[in-house]
């Protein structure tokens, strides 16, 4: 029991030493550090960080620990600390979130932003060196002070992310609009062909969707410009508009050459497994026809519809407004870059040559042109009565040389017979030539 008692005494006395010891430069170090600036800045990165010493921190849970012992003789410089705890942490937790937005704004502001929010941005600096030079945690009107310049950073960050996130919705819109089919199949059976002769519903549906964004980023900006506190006329807000509007033209850009890539690469016929516009060559009474015409002048043409169809491409681009003001419509410069205008004249080229090809194509049947421009009633009656096959003018000089009707002969028939699969076996030799040269192509 007396080593118990024994052990106890050297503990307490050990306790106590190390107490006195540890009281005996706690005012002074609890004194200086209160004595510090609430801020500090780097020099380098002008980030802020706060000025509350871990010492500060450690003497706060060291008080609550002695003061939940129940032990006596706490230095008054610590009783007097740990009355301002609630203070203190308010103060802390308040400045960390002000340095913390202060930071943000200045890490995530853009060039074209910080012209915008400058003037602010200094304003806000100049309030700050209280904080960095003047103020320290003991000084008066420290918690107003506070909750000033906190206001101001929290207005200043919240305004600016909002315009950030206005540019993201911006940006999102452009891309958005890169998904649109300009285009759609004439039916549900023929999926490869493309309708440029009806109503171009897909090309309607998104030029409306267009000018839908068009009409919302316009709203943004003008947003924006309140968010910077921008005079319209401002240099900065001028160049701020300049730059989302080079990224419509970039997205404009993309849209129109896609399209004509688009088109472009299903005309190459080693790209292009299917076809993607269909002409039809139709007998119509007596005259082989395209439909629609291959006529290069013809109004309603293909030469012609394709012209339209790309006139409405660009035409799209009349579905934004420019943001700056002064500067030609979207269209107007789209129509004028050298680029787009040089795939535009390669695929009207290559319109051309597929109806120069069509029309040889048509060339092919006019030596048998004979089996749709005459009557066959005509023909068989003619035959039958005077035993000769001749073209309709022939018919007519013949009924007027020789009046008395002449019934065929056997060897009449053995004459035509061949002569008619003759002709028979050339048309279809003919169609299979070409279609073997397509597809050798």
């Amino acid at each position: 029991m007396s080593k118990q008692k024994e052990m106890i005494f050297l503990l307490e006395k050990f306790e106590n030493s190390i107490f006195k010891s540890w009281t005996k430069g706690v005012d002074s170090v609890c004194q200086m550090n209160l004595q510090e600036h609430l801020l500090i800045r780097d020099t380098s990165s002008r980030l802020l960080s706060l000025n509350f010493k871990k010492e500060l921190v450690s003497m706060l849970k060291e008080v609550r620990y002695l003061l939940k012992m129940k032990w006596n003789d706490i230095p008054s410089g610590l009783l007097d600390l740990h009355s301002k705890t609630d203070t203190y942490h308010k103060f802390v937790t308040t400045l960390e979130l002000l340095v913390t937005s202060y930071n943000k704004v200045s890490e995530s502001l853009e060039p074209l932003e910080e012209h915008l929010v400058q003037s602010e941005l200094d304003d806000v600096d100049r309030e700050l060196l209280q904080a960095e030079h003047t103020l320290t945690w003991e000084s008066d009107g420290v918690w107003e002070y506070i909750q000033g310049v906190r206001e101001v950073i929290y207005d200043l960050d919240t305004r600016l992310q909002k315009a950030k996130s206005n540019i993201c919705t911006i940006c999102g819109i452009v891309q958005d609009w890169l998904s649109l089919q300009l285009f759609k199949c004439k039916d549900k059976k023929s999926e490869s062909l493309l309708d440029i002769v009806g109503p171009s519903t897909s090309l309607e549906r998104s030029s409306k969707s267009i000018h839908s964004g068009g009409d919302h980023i316009h709203e943004l900006l003008l947003e924006n410009q309140t968010l910077f506190k921008a005079e319209l006329d401002d240099v900065a807000w001028q160049a701020y508009l300049a730059h989302v509007d080079a990224t419509l033209f970039d997205g404009l850009t993309n849209i129109i050459n896609n399209s004509f890539q688009m088109l472009l690469t299903n005309m190459d016929l080693q790209e292009a497994a299917v076809p993607m516009f269909e002409v039809r060559l139709e007998l119509d009474t007596s005259e082989l026809i395209f439909k629609p015409s291959l006529e290069i002048n013809s109004p309603g043409g293909m030469y012609d519809l394709m012209r339209n169809q790309l006139d409405d491409i660009y035409r799209i681009a009349a579905n934004v407004g420019r943001p700056v003001l002064g500067k030609p419509s979207f269209q107007t410069e789209l129509e004028e870059m050298e680029s787009l205008s040089q795939t535009r004249n390669q695929i009207l080229s290559n319109v051309v040559n597929a109806m120069v090809e069509a029309l040889d194509y048509k060339a092919l049947f006019e030596d048998f042109s004979s089996l749709w421009i005459e009557s066959r009633t005509e023909f068989f009656a003619h035959f039958l009565t005077r035993g000769i096959s001749s073209r309709p003018d022939e018919l007519r000089a013949q009924e007027q040389r020789d009046q008395q009707a002449c019934p065929p002969t056997l060897e009449d028939f053995k004459c035509q017979v061949p002569s008619s699969r003759c002709h028979c076996e050339e048309n279809s030799q003919t169609v299979a030539l070409k279609n073997g040269a397509r597809d050798d192509e």
